[in-house]
């Protein structure tokens, strides 16, 4: 009866504290894309995008046409993530 007590003490403590970890931890995000880098040029974004994120797979990166085409076109670096 006291090893029951004692492993029934134990176990209750233990789900306590992984209770108590769990709040502490950040809340899961859901992956969406998400502009990294605005550039004024195309080869700009894909520099920028090779330089900080090259090593990422190629379905995680891409640039994109962002604004007007007049006064000045611009091209957004998105990551998903």
């Amino acid at each position: 009866m006291k090893a029951m007590k004692r492993k029934l003490k134990i176990s209750t403590c233990a789900m306590a504290a992984v209770g108590t970890l769990m709040l502490a931890a950040p809340a899961a995000h859901a992956a969406e894309w998400r502009r990294v880098d605005t550039s004024s040029t195309w080869a700009g974004c894909q520099t920028y995008l090779l330089t900080y994120f090259g090593n990422w797979p190629a379905d995680r990166v891409k640039c994109e046409i962002d604004g007007p085409w007049s006064p000045w076109q611009t091209y957004g670096g998105y990551v998903y993530y």
